[in-house]
């Protein structure tokens, strides 16, 4: 996946003013006797910030939201995405995609990543060298290669089940600030929920809801591509009923084609046009090679 590091400032604003808690409240249990017993019931720690839609100055042709985050103030701008088969109706928790992010006064930033279907960003207030970026790296890749994992031996398939399929805030920690460091920093991700503008950004831990249709299935991953100009590079392409229908390279805009399988159900038989962000093509035949 690309990664995208967009610096900013930061304001040290502690606290989270517009975030909304998901809580449950104590259960009373009326004995026979007249005796009322109280179960205690664990708060969850998850929680989302909503993001306040800010009025377009002159000349603007984007959205920009503006929301509290960790110790900092921050923007996302642009348009997020979301699967809009998967999740056809308005429900906390679906992940979102596609934003960009900054922070408005200070000396620290925001630094996204998407993973899968989510924006994950970090949040950080005082000296960036105390974020440990190496043990949020390592988690993130280590979340990436389990997704892509469980797709290969699920798709294409319905609805995934929830017991099996890779949840990022088990890999993706709450926070990775250095204990002994003068510096706070937060993780969180952009989800879609019921109040405000619709848009929010969560904790990690917030849960993944299920899928609401009951048809939704996934491409299948057909192998790698060999990039033209270097032989152990390859493109990372997907299809659906004999049609080539997405691409997962962050250089790449689109690519298209037909495939048909093989005796080996990791190697398929493609004839793929490849476009990249540049504009330029690439087109191959012949088999995918098996990259799991």
């Amino acid at each position: 996946m690309k990664k995208q590091l967009l610096w900013g400032v930061l304001l040290f604003a502690a606290g989270f003013s517009s975030c909304q808690k998901d809580s449950f409240k104590p259960v009373n249990d009326e004995s026979g006797k007249g005796k009322s017993t109280k179960v205690n019931v664990v708060q969850p720690t998850y929680y989302y910030a909503d993001l306040v839609l800010q009025p377009r100055q002159p000349g603007e042709t984007f959205d920009t939201y503006k929301t509290s985050w960790g110790a900092a103030d921050i923007k996302v701008t642009g348009t997020p995405s979301w699967n809009t088969v998967k999740y056809p109706n308005l429900q906390n928790g679906v992940p979102a995609f596609g934003a960009a992010y900054g922070a408005y006064v200070g000396v620290n930033g925001v630094e996204f990543n998407i993973v899968g279907e989510e924006d994950v960003i970090t949040v950080s207030a005082g000296s960036t060298p105390y974020f440990n970026f190496q043990a949020f790296h390592k988690d993130l890749s280590t979340y990436q290669d389990s997704l892509e994992k469980w797709h290969k031996t699920n798709d294409p398939k319905p609805n995934p089940d929830l017991n099996t399929y890779p949840l990022i805030y088990t890999y993706v920690k709450l926070s990775y600030t250095d204990p002994t460091a003068h510096i706070i920093t937060t993780t969180g991700k952009l989800i879609r929920v019921t109040t405000g503008s619709h848009l929010a950004i969560a904790t990690i831990d917030y849960p993944l809801p299920a899928a609401q249709g009951s048809t939704v299935t996934y491409p299948t991953f057909l192998g790698g591509v060999p990039h033209p100009d270097n032989p152990n590079q390859y493109y990372h392409i997907f299809g659906h009923d004999g049609k080539i229908t997405k691409i997962n390279d962050s250089d790449c805009k689109s690519a298209s084609g037909t495939y048909t399988a093989t005796s080996n159900q990791f190697i398929f038989i493609v004839n793929v046009t490849i476009v990249k962000n540049d504009g330029t093509t690439v087109t191959y035949t012949g088999q995918t090679v098996d990259l799991s």
